[in-house]
């Protein structure tokens, strides 16, 4: 039972009724306030529109402010000697007008200059630091070696490079978290995320085979029925769907089904997008740190969440075989013990890897890196790894850009280097057509479908604010009529979808997936490259193709700079250009350790022996006096010989 209170019956009527005055109040003030609002940013924005324009042709248009402000001064001058030899008052007028440019022109040059004087500046600053993000974000390659002499800045442009990056992670993910939920419209998510927080452990590792195979099994399970919404049950054999999964994994080529997203170029599943969407769900909000770095650093300073330790034994593709390793007994005796490697190999998608002093680390006068590079065949791991990882960039700091070696570099006889990839999408009249039919399948998609879950938490949120009000009533007068109403909001039914919003979230993913198709049939890839006859560009010039074609000789020693354009047909879809994924996979099954469990950096910000231990450079190992016994038991294993 609830118990009895004294307090005024009168005095909560007149506080709920002034609280639902005020939200309405504000209701009915919120469209001024954003009309305000939205006028204010624009005025500011075509200002700072202006002032860049004005700005970049700064030069240009002194030149034509001082060479019309002497020409009009020297229309003055003769109108004035005009005057002065009998004309009156017949020219007045030209005078006011010309007065008015000449010092207009003067005058608007002085508030440009003063504006650039007390907040140009910083407009300017921010609108570099904008480029320079949109760069990161668009154009970065996913290998980038920065070198140069010392306290050049070389830490500071990688450092700045990664925060970038990860800022742009925590900005992506979402979107294409959202996406999915557009277009697997069969899926209850509020459900997918409560598992996601749950089950999170299946998704931790690094093999995706392995994340599939452990999502399948979930799926299977009768108590979550493939995360498909009730109302679908219905209609889908949630046994069934996966199993035709299974059958689509085998071909990838002819399968079709009603639960299929054809992008033009791939087909996917809808288990197959929501198995991605769990990892990005784990991805963002459990594993939540996006670098491997092996100096300290802050990824994120609102909470202090500092990177994850680099380790060279993370990018290592093969693991040597069981061999005896030297150990030294109490009494001071050398012992041989079988041993093996243990297998680390956490890396995941949407990683940064970042290495500073990296020459110093891996010297190529270091035979001791070098064998164990070797060993390892971590070169296999940068030539590999864009066939398994998505989003993983790998940054390396130096003093000295390293070489090809002489043998290999011999056997070359022609080199294109390529510089840039860039997509254009194709179609754009018909998408247009297209955007607005499916902006509006999309606004009651979502207002159906999507945003059903937001909608009942709200009534939920209201129910309660109304159980809590009569409760107080129920207190102040012990009515039972109270204790009604609070058990008739309690046994009210949540909100359901419509056969109208599922049938805007089917139209909404047909739209989707007719855009995409249009998009990439008739889209472009340009490739920005050098071409040459030697492994260096001196005296690079810039051509174009047909400039070339029509060459009657050959390249000697010359170097061109040339946009090549194919068709997105002609590449996208017709190879599988992670064909080689398998190299690394066999390494991440073996892994004890997944990205989650790899150790970040102390609060400390300092460099430890036991960091560098884990790091596990060998030169990093001699400059500490790591002894051999520290480095087995961190990164070795006796053999079972059972």
């Amino acid at each position: 039972m609830i118990p009895i209170s004294k307090e005024s019956v009168y005095k909560i009527k007149f506080i709920a009724f002034w609280k639902e005055c005020i939200k309405i109040g504000m209701i009915l003030i919120s469209p001024i306030k954003m009309f305000i609002i939205m006028i204010l940013r624009g005025v500011i924005s075509l200002w700072n529109n202006i002032f860049l324009t004005v700005y970049e042709h700064r030069k240009h248009l002194l030149a034509v402010t001082y060479k019309l402000v002497f020409f009009i001064d020297l229309i003055l001058y003769i109108v004035y000697l005009i005057r002065f030899y009998g004309f009156k008052d017949r020219e007045n007028t030209l005078i006011y007008v010309l007065f008015i440019l000449s010092f207009g022109s003067i005058g608007i040059t002085l508030i440009f200059y003063i504006y650039y004087k007390i907040l140009g500046k910083n407009t300017l600053l921010e609108r570099n630091v904008m480029l320079t993000e949109k760069y990161v974000e668009e154009l970065l390659p996913p290998i980038v070696k920065i070198y140069g002499p010392p306290r050049i800045g070389k830490d500071t442009t990688g450092i700045s490079f990664t925060s970038i990056l990860v800022r742009r992670n925590k900005r992506i993910i979402p979107i294409a978290m959202k996406k999915i939920r557009k277009i697997c419209y069969i899926f209850d998510f509020q459900f997918v995320n409560r598992a996601c927080n749950t089950y999170y452990e299946k998704f931790l590792t690094s093999s995706k085979s392995q994340r599939r195979d452990n999502f399948i099994k979930l799926c299977s399970k009768s108590s979550i029925q493939a995360f498909i919404k009730e109302r679908y049950l219905t209609k889908i054999n949630y046994q069934d769907l996966v199993d035709e999964y299974k059958e689509h994994l085998k071909n990838k080529i002819t399968f079709e089904s009603e639960y299929m997203y054809n992008d033009g170029i791939a087909k996917k599943h809808f288990l197959e997008l929501l198995n991605e969407y769990m990892f990005l769900y784990v991805r963002l909000y459990i594993m939540k740190h996006f670098t491997l770095i092996n100096q300290p650093y802050i990824e994120d300073p609102a909470t202090g969440l500092t990177g994850k330790k680099y380790s060279a034994f993370y990018e290592a593709v093969a693991t040597p075989p069981a061999k005896p390793y030297e150990l030294e007994t109490e009494d001071g005796k050398k012992k041989y013990v079988l041993s093996e490697e243990i297998v680390e190999c956490p890396i995941v998608d949407w990683t940064m890897l970042y290495e500073s002093e990296r020459d110093s680390w891996t010297n190529n006068l270091d035979q001791v890196a070098s064998k164990w590079g070797k060993e390892h065949h971590t070169r296999e791991w940068i030539a590999f790894y864009g066939h398994s990882y998505e989003q993983v960039y790998k940054i390396s700091i130096c003093h000295d850009a390293s070489r090809q070696i002489k043998y290999l570099r011999e056997l070359d006889a022609f080199y294109i280097n390529v510089l840039q990839r860039q997509e254009y999408l194709g179609a754009g009249k018909r998408v247009a057509i297209l955007n607005v039919f499916q902006k509006i399948t999309n606004y009651f998609a979502e207002k159906g479908n999507l945003k059903l879950d937001d909608a009942n938490n709200t009534i939920i949120y209201k129910r309660q604010e109304k159980i809590k009000y009569y409760e107080r009533l129920y207190k102040a007068t012990g009515d039972d009529k109270y204790l009604a109403l609070i058990e008739g909001i309690q046994n009210q039914e949540l909100k359901k979808t419509s056969k109208f919003y599922d049938k805007m979230a089917k139209w909404n993913k047909c739209l989707l997936e007719r855009i995409e198709q249009l998009q990439r049939k008739y889209g472009v890839i340009r490739i920005t490259a050098t071409i040459s006859d030697q492994p260096t560009a001196p005296n690079l010039k810039e051509a174009t193709l047909k400039q070339l074609i029509n060459r009657e000789t050959h390249l000697y020693h010359e170097a061109y700079r040339v946009d090549f354009y194919f068709r997105m047909t002609d590449s996208m879809g017709r190879y599988n250009h992670k064909y080689m994924s398998d190299v690394l996979e066999s390494r991440a099954k073996q892994s004890t350790t997944t990205f989650h469990d790899v150790e970040c950096w102390e609060p400390s910000m300092v460099l430890t022996k036991q960091s560098m231990l884990h790091m596990a450079y060998p030169a990093g190992l001699e400059l500490y006096s790591i002894t051999k016994k520290e480095v087995y038991d961190r990164w070795y294993k006796p053999v079972n010989k059972e």
